[in-house]
């Protein structure tokens, strides 16, 4: 019952995350220089929240950045999710909150 979404990275092969059935974020890729599949929780940062269940997950890979993920958490938070390319680390954002904290 795990919302799925993926995409092609440019210098990679494919890219699939999904949310475990405890609600954590794993990304599950194709390194074509090493020619393996890998896989890793993307949510090893201070402050994850888990997505709930049955949330919905969406991702897009900006040019400036590395890829994107926004999804619902249980307490019906959009959460967003992106890998920074500058510090090669994960990050996140409760943008229900950021957008309720705006005037």
């Amino acid at each position: 019952g795990s919302a799925m979404t993926s995409w092609v990275q440019s210098n990679d092969g494919p890219h699939f995350v999904y949310a475990d059935a405890s609600g954590n974020l794993r990304q599950f890729w194709y390194t074509i220089s090493s020619g393996a599949w890998a896989t890793q929780s993307v949510m090893d940062v201070p402050g994850a929240v888990a997505a709930g269940a049955g949330s919905a997950l969406t991702s897009w890979v900006q040019s400036n950045d590395g890829p994107h993920f926004v999804y619902a958490d249980t307490n019906e938070h959009v959460q967003q999710f992106w890998y920074t390319t500058a510090t090669g680390q994960w990050a996140n954002q409760d943008l229900t909150a950021v957008s309720l904290m705006q005037p």
